[in-house]
């Protein structure tokens, strides 16, 4: 995986401008486990005493998305959440109960399934979104 230091020079190298807060987003996206929300990153922006206004950090996360560095993503909660764009497709378990999200990997490949969605549908996927909701490993032994 890139490390924001080279994402931002690459960014550079394009004619763009580097910022505190671009550098600060990029690098906490690359470093979290989970996708993190708009909320995420405010949170992280106050616990390090940098004031960014809610229109910088929305337009930073837009330009990463035009750039496609960084991937949106909408859960049940109608939140949106940002991870690093994937060398890999992948999909998430998201807890209903501590909203802890977990990237999922699949044993089987869904090219197959969307190849006859085309044969008998006449349509051809582009992308596709698959998601499971559930209680995590945590959360149920917490209920014990």
């Amino acid at each position: 995986m890139e490390k924001a230091s080279q994402i931002l020079k690459s960014i550079k190298n394009k004619g763009y401008r580097y910022s505190l807060a671009r550098e600060t987003i990029l690098d906490s996206i690359i470093k979290s486990k989970r996708p993190l929300s708009y909320f995420d990153l405010q949170k992280l922006f106050n616990r390090k005493k940098l004031s960014v206004n809610k229109t910088t950090i929305y337009r930073e996360l837009n330009f990463l998305k035009e750039q496609n560095i960084i991937k949106e993503l909408q859960f049940n909660d109608d939140i949106k959440y940002y991870e690093i764009m994937p060398k890999e497709h992948h999909h998430h378990a998201v807890c209903n109960k501590c909203e802890t999200i977990d990237h999922i990997e699949l044993q089987q490949d869904l090219d197959a399934q969307e190849q006859s969605i085309f044969k008998n549908n006449k349509f051809k996927v582009l992308a596709h979104s698959l998601e499971f909701y559930g209680i995590c490993n945590a959360c149920i032994k917490s209920e014990s």
